[in-house]
């Protein structure tokens, strides 16, 4: 198989992404528990490997994320879940600043999750699979309105998008989508293997994506 395959094919399912967080939770590393809330959260790499301990609200249980961080430039709310917590919990005290602080100073990078990546067996994983691998669940699996899908997403714009937020209700629906996410992804399927964990070959629907005989 290509390089360029390789890492096409290494994307792993929402399917079986279970196992594969249940495995990352065993890891110490501080780049380990940034992929971590990567994955519970949903959030791009840069928001989370950049996040502030100003930003974490534990009284409220929400991580705010300023504008100027956010693609959109909008401000965006996250549900702080307890499950978040618990990651969270151990990095404090690390570092006054930086929620996931780098061995030579400032944020970590993603050079350093890329390395728990292939310290877990996906040499050939990329950083960014995680937001798409919620994206996919959220679309095959969620029950929530559109709506809701997109304010989970950030991917409203405008005077429309902060009014949504305001909403208190609409808030408390988006902790509940992501209660959902979490619980799948520590709730292992009865299809999946913990050890030795299965590709992505479902999630695209041509047939260029499907797996290659020496990954199946």
């Amino acid at each position: 198989m290509t390089f360029k395959n390789k890492i096409r094919y290494s994307l792993l399912s929402y399917r079986h992404i279970a196992g594969f967080y249940q495995s990352l939770r065993s890891q110490s590393e501080v780049g380990a528990k940034a992929l971590a809330l990567m994955i519970l959260t949903g959030r791009r790499v840069s928001e989370v490997l950049n996040a502030q301990w100003a930003e974490i609200d534990f009284a409220q249980r929400v991580w705010n994320i300023p504008a100027a961080r956010m693609k959109n430039r909008q401000a965006h709310r996250v549900p702080l879940l307890e499950s978040m917590q618990e990651i969270l919990g151990p990095l404090r005290g690390l570092d006054p600043v930086w929620v996931f602080p780098g061995a030579r100073g400032g944020a970590l990078s993603k050079i350093a999750v890329s390395t728990v990546l292939r310290k877990m067996g996906h040499p050939y994983a990329i950083v960014y699979d995680f937001h798409a691998i919620f994206r996919a669940w959220v679309d095959d699996k969620a029950t929530y309105p559109e709506k809701l899908v997109a304010l989970a997403f950030a991917r409203w714009e405008g005077h429309a998008f902060e009014m949504a937020y305001r909403r208190s209700d609409l808030f408390e629906r988006h902790r509940a989508l992501m209660q959902d996410w979490a619980s799948w992804c520590s709730t292992p399927q009865s299809n999946e293997k913990v050890e030795g964990h299965h590709f992505l070959g479902d999630m695209c629907p041509d047939a260029g994506c499907a797996l290659a005989p020496d990954v199946q």
